[in-house]
């Protein structure tokens, strides 16, 4: 196993449509598929009270459906990714969570000990 690089969980927001709007894209990793979930959960929330009636209806209902959340966290953990798309009269709203390899990043305060570590 040596050689493999550590995985982790890239979530996304994104947007797509004619009108700007006041919510950024934005992403986020996560160490494990029910924290990318969860973030994605909470980015849906956020999004709630900038929503038309039936862009928030279907928004507040996926939230409530603990199942999806359940099957969500099962696709992640197989490596497949999960995606909710909220269409929007203003454009349509993409919530994607896939699993992705990442390089491990070095700690600059270690520089100075690391070769007397590797000397040992």
């Amino acid at each position: 196993m040596t050689g493999l690089l550590p995985r982790t969980y890239w979530c996304h927001r994104g947007y797509e449509g004619p009108v700007r709007v006041s919510i950024a894209p934005t992403g986020t990793t996560a160490a494990y598929p029910g924290l990318a979930v969860d973030w994605m959960r909470e980015s849906v929330r956020a999004a709630l009270p900038g929503l038309g009636r039936e862009s928030f209806a279907t928004a507040w209902a996926w939230l409530g459906d603990h199942r999806a959340a359940e099957v969500a966290v099962r696709e992640l953990r197989c490596g497949r990714p999960y995606e909710f798309t909220l269409p929007t009269d203003a454009g349509c709203w993409t919530w994607t969570t896939r699993l992705v390899s990442v390089l491990p990043l070095r700690d600059p305060c270690l520089a100075s000990i690391t070769p007397s570590l590797s000397a040992t």
